[in-house]
């Protein structure tokens, strides 16, 4: 039964140029993860770490962007003025813009950095190396889809919200509304013939303030539902990512345990040897005394029949 590899689990800066100015005989170092394979053993790791710490960076850059649409959802359920609010949308839409595309930058990177171990892992079959690549890989790969199920989470909680909200103004200027009406009004449909109906209901300058409130709260929802399909797609593509990660992990796992035991028989057929050379030993030893023995018995016998 195949296991469940989704729980259990920014490119590094390029050579500064005053560097390659100033050693111009020296061939640049390769730094990003998704070049070839390195030929020669020890060269496997060089800019590994480094492209490590570059995605944890990426990582932090998005659980901070995180923090701060989450504080620009909790502004909009409390603006009031309509110039605040949308400015406080197009804030939001330009931070999710960046937020989702640095999302999908770490996204290729954690793929390339598994394509290159995959590529290791078969020229360099159950190297130490390999299985830290594999470990650093499978913990980036963890932190990414944890911060990324916080924010899918926040996208969807308030979401909510601002259903709650729009379908609560929507009831104050027209409370006899029903819940057929406020379900085509969540979803967008008919949103001149409700515009109208609101208009011409109550006050005008309450229904106006009324509409344009409800208007914006469905752009939020709006702007989350768009969000949410884009973080749909990376999660797809990073399900795939785990399930071939596992595949891979579970090959370094036969991979050791294939060593340990060739390890423990190594160490009995040792112990079976020492064995057999102690046995051995005792023989010889036998042997020599008896040699010995045979000799004393001679020379004494010799030396009797002279006297």
């Amino acid at each position: 039964m195949p296991r469940d590899r989704l729980n259990e689990m920014k490119s590094p800066d390029d050579a500064q140029p005053e560097m390659a100015e100033k050693k111009p005989e020296k061939s640049p170092k390769k730094s990003k993860v998704a070049n070839d394979v390195p030929a020669a053993g020890p060269d496997i790791m060089a800019g590994f770490f480094d492209e490590v710490s570059g995605i944890k960076d990426a990582i932090q850059g998005i659980k901070l962007n995180v923090d701060s649409i989450k504080q620009l959802h909790q502004k909009a359920l409390n603006v009031i003025l309509e110039e605040q609010s949308a400015e406080n949308g197009r804030e939001m839409d330009k931070l999710i813009a960046i937020t989702n595309k640095a999302a999908g930058e770490v996204r290729n990177r954690i793929k390339n950095m598994e394509q290159q171990n995959k590529k290791l892992a078969k020229q360099y079959e159950g190297s130490s190396d390999v299985s830290i690549r594999v470990s650093q890989h499978a913990n980036l790969t963890k932190k990414f889809l944890d911060i990324m199920t916080d924010y899918k989470n926040l996208q969807k909680e308030y979401q909510e919200k601002y259903k709650a909200r729009l379908q609560r103004q929507f009831l104050i200027v027209k409370p006899n509304a029903t819940t057929d009406e406020v379900d085509k009004m969540l979803s967008g449909e008919t949103g001149p013939i409700f515009a109208q109906q609101i208009l011409e209901t109550g006050q005008k300058a309450q229904a106006r303030q009324a509409l344009a409130e409800i208007q914006e709260r469905h752009q939020d929802i709006v702007r989350i539902e768009k969000s949410i399909l884009e973080l749909q797609q990376l999660f797809a593509d990073m399900a795939v990512l785990v399930a071939a990660q596992g595949e891979q992990i579970d090959q370094i796992e036969i991979h050791v345990s294939n060593a340990v035991d060739t390890t423990e028989k190594g160490v009995q057929a040792l112990h079976k040897a020492v064995k057999d050379q102690k046995k051995s030993r005792r023989k010889m030893c036998m042997i020599m005394a008896c040699i010995i023995i045979v000799v004393v018995v001679v020379v004494l016998g010799t030396t009797l029949t002279k006297h």
